[in-house]
């Protein structure tokens, strides 16, 4: 597989997972407060980080960060922003 094959992949799968924390935040925020949502967000990220690992064999942080971590947190942000508006 291409390495930009990876990067597609990796960036859908955490702007899908971004996207489920952001949707569900709203609630935990509502129930537990905000440091279960960042608990809960972080351990989604490295569960993901996990299955890209096994996936794609990348090891390297810094690919991680850029085609994971970020899509993964802008997503989250966007999804939030928009469900507590609505």
């Amino acid at each position: 597989m291409s390495d930009y094959n990876e990067k597609i992949i990796s960036s859908l799968m955490h702007t899908c997972g971004g996207v489920g924390i952001g949707y569900i935040s709203r609630d935990l925020i509502a129930s537990y407060g905000g440091s279960m949502v960042a608990f809960v967000g972080a351990v989604i990220l490295i569960l993901m980080n996990q299955v890209v690992k096994f996936g794609l064999k990348k090891r390297d942080f810094s690919w991680w960060m850029g085609n994971g971590i970020w899509p993964y947190l802008a997503t989250w942000y966007m999804v939030w922003v928009i469900v507590i508006n609505v």
